[in-house]
């Protein structure tokens, strides 16, 4: 038992590791920018966004429209 112990200890270890090995390529040079000026919002009508009557679908509710409103687009709830 304390030999699995040792070795889901050193697995658990190598894989912190690993996972802080990662890289983000947003520093880049030529790295594509996804709130860039030359995207254009079209033009349309007011989003609704719908939630039912309790709290989780209210929540959800005010997420995406709180995203879509950041990205400037118009939104209403129902």
């Amino acid at each position: 038992m304390q030999r699995f112990r040792y070795l889901l200890a050193v697995l658990l270890a190598f894989a912190l590791v690993a996972a802080a090995c990662g890289d983000d390529d947003d520093d880049e040079p030529g790295a594509t920018d996804t709130t860039s000026a030359g995207s254009e919002i079209p033009d349309g009508p007011t989003i609704t966004i719908g939630a039912q009557d309790f709290g989780e679908s209210a929540i959800l509710a005010q997420v995406y429209g709180q995203a879509l409103e950041a990205a400037g687009y118009e939104v209403s709830y129902q």
